[in-house]
């Protein structure tokens, strides 16, 4: 399983292996497919996929500009989960790179057990309510 950061000028060329996971992020009535991939080409987002001859999973970051400078992984879905959980590792040496101080994701609860072991705990709880 290789992870691939999608640089924004090669965006078109996975559009169509990406639309699943691009609309599953939208099933909240949040966003649009088109928000992301008008954040991704404006590089306001970072898109990561994992890779094993076909797409397993896509990732989204964010750089927040706060005083930490902390990387956000935003949106997440795939399957086999654990094949790809690694990734986490990527992304942090990335933003590490970026200049981030912090990497902070926002997961499924069953999430949480697989991804302590690349350093990641849980700090908050997001509870939401529709209005």
């Amino acid at each position: 399983m290789m992870m691939v950061p999608v640089p924004a000028h090669e965006l078109d060329n996975w559009l169509p292996h990406i639309a699943w996971h691009l609309g599953s992020f939208c099933e909240n009535g949040l966003y649009e497919p088109e928000d992301f991939i008008a954040d991704i080409r404006d590089r306001k987002r970072q898109l990561w996929i994992a890779w094993n001859g076909m797409v397993k999973a896509v990732c989204l970051t964010a750089i927040a500009e706060d005083r930490q400078k902390s990387c956000l992984v935003t949106h997440c879905a795939g399957s086999g989960f654990r094949d790809w959980a690694h990734m986490i590792e990527g992304i942090a040496n990335w933003a590490r790179a970026e200049g981030c101080q912090r990497l902070e994701a926002t997961t499924r609860p069953g999430w949480e057990k697989a991804l302590k072991k690349f350093g990641l705990t849980k700090s908050h709880v997001v509870l939401e309510k529709r209005l």
